[in-house]
């Protein structure tokens, strides 16, 4: 039969002054459950927060007998419901079987016990029994919606990412192809000569002949190695084995041990080296030696490019901002073609229209590397026959 106005009012009063009691029975069921190990993560309080904001809905879930709006609002709030399991570490199994220990405990301590104490309208309780049902057929549903919802964003997400992990694999393998190929072109031109000079100096009879060519072998060497170490370099960073040193610099000290270390340098080249510090940068946090290898490879770049001997290269240290600094390293060299800035930092890429210009054509690729392993950025700037001027910004503090 259907509830009369007399029996909802009851009930409801009732399932109010009894909601402590099933709170309690509900807590203690779940705990002494096996299958949702996860509520041992949360307190009593965390486990029965929604009960206000369910006992209301169900309260007006019995007023209305489930109406459409009725059931809208409780799904509405099994899906917050829902979202609140999700982000305490639930499973959905878990929250399922949640949710079906707290009809019971309602069932068990509410609606059964109600009748009991009201036999007069025991012909009402399969109608109450319906409506609970009902009631909780549709929060398991809002449940199971949110996590739906939240694992569908998750695979979304996933997905995405995973895509641009297979565009980062195809643009690395196709840059360690390349790489390759351009190594054992580069291997082969070196041992071809060395074989070739070898094959003079044991041959050759003429002692200023066999010295010229033992000096080119000696080049050659030394090229290889020099090859060689720069790979290793390079394949750590690709590998991205080299975890950052983090300290604190003082930048004054940390500029007169460059330029010190530059001297020899800079002299056999005809090269003056300028040093400019900004009097508001003092220290910054960062790795020592990567931040020594970026500003090395750009001046020994600097010095290789520069052919008059006037030439001069500035290395400045600049505050930009609270939080970033720029290292500067500014030549008067040859200068770089407009057509190679947007290649500049390639693998082996060498722009020099002379043969004494030596090098792997590896630094500058490196040098972006240490760059982006520091969070930071690095630009180029250049003309023809007035020089380049790289410009690395990168945070004060890593």
């Amino acid at each position: 039969m259907a509830l009369t106005s007399e029996v909802k009012r009851s009930l409801v009063e009732y399932l109010d002054s009894q909601r402590p009691l099933i709170g309690e029975q509900a807590v203690s069921a779940i705990r002494s459950s096996n299958e949702i190990s996860s509520s041992e993560r949360l307190t009593d309080q965390q486990l029965i927060d929604h009960f206000p904001k369910l006992f209301a809905d169900l309260i007006e879930y019995l007023l209305t007998n489930g109406d459409s709006g009725t059931r809208r609002r409780t799904i509405e709030g099994a899906l917050r419901h829902g979202m609140t399991r999700w982000q305490q570490g639930y499973a959905l199994v878990e929250v399922i079987r949640e949710v079906g220990i707290v009809q019971r405990s309602i069932l068990d301590e509410g609606i059964e016990r109600f009748f009991e104490e009201n036999s007069q309208w025991s012909e009402s309780v399969h109608d109450v029994r319906r409506n609970l049902g009902g009631f909780f057929e549709d929060s398991v549903a809002g449940s199971v919606q949110q996590y739906v919802e939240n694992f569908t964003e998750q695979l979304r997400n996933a997905n995405a990412k995973l895509l641009i992990a297979n565009e980062n694999l195809s643009r690395l393998d196709e840059s360690r192809l390349r790489l390759i190929r351009t190594v054992s072109h580069e291997l082969a031109n070196v041992l071809n000569a060395l074989t070739l000079t070898v094959t003079l100096i044991t041959t050759g009879k003429d002692e200023t002949v066999r010295s010229e060519m033992l000096e080119i072998c000696q080049r050659n060497v030394r090229e290889m190695s020099e090859l060689l170490n720069d790979l290793k370099d390079y394949s750590i960073l690709i590998a991205g084995a080299a975890p950052l040193q983090i300290e604190e610099i003082n930048v004054r000290i940390f500029a007169d041990e460059l330029r010190s270390s530059f001297h020899a340098l800079t002299r056999d080249a005809g090269v003056r080296l300028e040093l400019l510090i900004d009097p508001d940068l003092d220290v910054i946090r960062s790795d020592r030696k990567k931040v020594r290898q970026i500003i090395t490879n750009l001046i020994a770049n600097a010095v290789n490019y520069c052919r008059k001997p006037d030439s001069r290269v500035v290395l400045a240290f600049r505050s930009l901002s609270q939080d970033f600094c720029q290292i500067a390293v500014e030549d008067t060299g040859i200068g770089i073609p407009s057509e190679h800035l947007d290649s500049i930092f390639d693998e082996f890429k060498r722009i020099s229209p002379s043969e004494d210009i030596k090098g792997s054509g590896l630094g500058l690729a490196i040098t972006k590397r240490l760059v982006e392993e520091l969070k930071g950025s690095i630009e180029v700037f250049s003309k023809v026959a007035h020089g380049s001027r790289f410009m690395v910004t990168i945070p004060k503090t890593q």
